[in-house]
């Protein structure tokens, strides 16, 4: 099973490999966009590019009809038109009720909406691994963090009854969570939801900043803190909650003539100063008085987004995540880095490691880092991997020229089996409702052909074989299979008919809800690649209609453009975590999740390879 820095690699080698090419409609386009991308796609196939996140395409799918009427829309977004983040990890904030957690890693968030104790605003949560709840066994078979545990919350006195909650500015690493009095209302607080985020921030505009505590505060020190000589003045204070915990306010104010107050109106409330705008920003400290000096250093700048950049030089890759600050942008940015940030740090950004540290709830020990960018070093990738079976000790195993080769009874067995496997009908063990259950017996079936031809020598299968592999697959192109494909223009991407007039949103692992596409589309896309190595005009095949299918299917689910009108970028791949989310757009209550970690990296080394025939071809 890949880890997932092998997972953020093989995507970003895929990525200098495969996304390179445009959906062509005629050889005069595929002519121009090859002249265009010839110095970078020289770069690709000698393992280096400057930028490995060039578009496919930026034209409308034009194989499949579309559709405005998903069974499920989107609650409060305002996104401009442009294509929705279905699998990020802030979803549950416009699913259904809006009021289930989002985890930002290391503090988990949500809205609080029409509760008695925790308020209206935002609710803040933090667990120490010793409150961590365990089964049994040594080691123990499963723990949790629990949920809904508010530590504090930022929500504004004009919060009552009827509080609507929006998001906007929908991107890979963030959204802007909206918070005003009723519908049609201007916000009054807003909260740019960032990953890594040291602090929580609130973004006031003329309101009255009331701080909540379900755990309760015991005591609010102000800390006094000297002016920054930098045009700007924060104010700081300590809260200790009852459970002994330490949660810092900071206040900046656009305009105030007058010194901030904080004042405990009951052990669960601190009430703030009226009409106010500016930001106050919460953030737990675990590291006493030395804690305090690192976050009143950064206090005041904020995180509203971030971009992702990425190179390749040989065997080495390097991909930059570097944050949009408002603020007081002389202020560095404190982030938590997960450890596999940690591990593949660059020098520069090492430096800026402190000793302020929380447990995450999955991810190990988050350590705040001074940077407004993480720079990632990963040095010995895969670029060796093809189509052979492959390890990192042994490279390539089997093919002709491969440095390790298959003995004689394998090669036995494997003709054996390619004349039961190939011998079945591909054409109606692929026709079928389920897009997933397709895609496998397509990539079963290609990955035999490939075996007994390229490893066990015989080529006496492959034409017939593949003849009827491009049969079967020629159905789904045409876009005749059961449950065919729709360009949903809702949250825009391909999606399963499966699931409309019916809103069943378990018919094929909810696909019609973004569930799992890249585990589904990445069985169709190895298929392809494997197709398109034997027969390369098959690319080209009805003015390349075969290419821009499966270049869409990418598209929807690892598109490496951020200005791609009709798909979002890295619809399922997190390049802050490493690994991919699925449930799409349906809610969940405790977070997102990976489902298959192995048929992630699949859908990776699908692309890759779907890349190196492309490449092959047109460089």
């Amino acid at each position: 099973m890949f880890s997932k820095t092998i997972v953020a690699v093989i995507l970003l080698f895929g990525g200098v490999q495969s996304h390179r090419h445009h959906g062509f409609h005629s050889h005069s386009e595929m002519r121009r966009s090859f002249i265009h991308n010839a110095r970078a796609d020289g770069e690709a196939a000698r393992g280096g590019s400057d930028n490995v996140f060039v578009k496919i395409s930026h034209d409308r799918p034009i194989l499949v009809p579309s559709r405005a009427d998903h069974p499920q829309k989107p609650v409060g977004v305002d996104n401009n038109d442009n294509p929705i983040q279905t699998n990020k990890f802030y979803a549950n904030f416009f699913a259904n009720n809006q009021d289930n957690a989002t985890w930002t890693h290391p503090y988990s968030v949500w809205w609080s909406n029409d509760t008695v104790k925790q308020g209206h605003g935002l609710s803040i949560s933090h667990t120490d691994r010793r409150n961590f709840i365990y089964g049994p066994g040594e080691p123990v078979q499963s723990f949790e963090d629990p949920f809904f545990d508010q530590s504090i919350a930022l929500s504004a006195r004009e919060l009552q009854n009827g509080t609507v909650l929006t998001t906007d500015t929908l991107t890979a690493f963030s959204a802007n969570v909206n918070l005003a009095t009723r519908k049609g209302a201007k916000p009054i607080v807003s909260f740019p939801v960032v990953q890594g985020m040291a602090f929580v921030t609130g973004i006031y505009n003329d309101a009255t900043v009331l701080i909540q505590s379900q755990k309760h505060f015991s005591n609010i020190t102000d800390l006094r803190l000297s002016s920054n000589g930098l045009g700007a003045t924060v104010y700081g204070w300590d809260a200790r909650l009852g459970d002994g915990s330490s949660w810092l306010i900071y206040i900046n104010p656009t305009s105030m003539s007058e010194r901030p107050n904080l004042r405990m109106t009951d052990k669960g409330t601190i009430l703030g100063p009226k009409q106010f705008t500016g930001t106050v920003q919460v953030a737990k400290n675990p590291a006493g008085k030395a804690g305090i000096d690192i976050f009143s250093k950064a206090a005041g700048a904020y995180p509203v987004g971030a971009t992702l950049s990425g190179s390749v030089s040989g065997k080495t890759g390097t991909y930059t995540l570097a944050w949009e600050k408002k603020g007081i942008k002389e202020r560095s940015l404190l982030m938590f880095a997960l450890p596999h940030h940690v591990k593949s740090f660059d020098q520069k950004t090492a430096r800026g490691l402190t000793n302020i540290t929380l447990a995450s709830t999955t991810k190990g020990i988050a350590t705040a880092t001074l940077a407004d960018e993480f720079t990632m070093v990963e040095p010995e990738l895969p670029t060796d991997m093809g189509f052979d079976p492959w390890s990192p000790r042994l490279g390539s195993v089997g093919s002709a020229g491969s440095a390790a080769i298959v003995s004689e009874d394998a090669k036995a067995a494997i003709i054996n089996a390619a004349k039961i496997e190939l011998a079945r009908d591909i054409t109606t063990l692929t026709n079928l409702t389920s897009k997933y259950y397709a895609g496998i017996a397509f990539s079963v079936y290609a990955r035999a052909i490939y075996a007994v031809n390229n490893i066990a020598g015989d080529t006496s299968f492959t034409a017939s074989s593949l003849t009827k592999l491009e049969a079967a697959f020629d159905r789904y192109v045409n876009n005749q299979e059961p449950n065919p494909l729709f360009y949903d223009d809702v949250w825009k991407g391909l999606v399963s008919s499966g699931s409309y007039g019916n809103n069943d949103s378990s018919i094929d692992f909810g696909n019609t809800y973004y569930n799992d596409h890249n585990f589904h589309y990445g069985y169709y896309v190895y298929a392809a690649a494997i197709i398109a190595h034997f027969n390369p005009s098959w690319l080209t095949k009805n003015d390349g209609l075969n290419k821009i299918w499966v270049n869409n299917l990418i598209r929807d689910w690892s598109n490496p453009s951020t200005e791609d009108p009709f798909f979002p970028f890295s619809r399922n791949f997190d390049w802050f975590h490493g690994h991919s989310w699925a449930r799409g757009v349906l809610e969940a209550p405790d977070g997102k999740d990976q489902e298959s970690s192995a048929e992630d990296a699949f859908s990776t080394y699908a692309i890759k390879m779907w890349g190196k025939v492309i490449i092959g071809l047109e460089v």
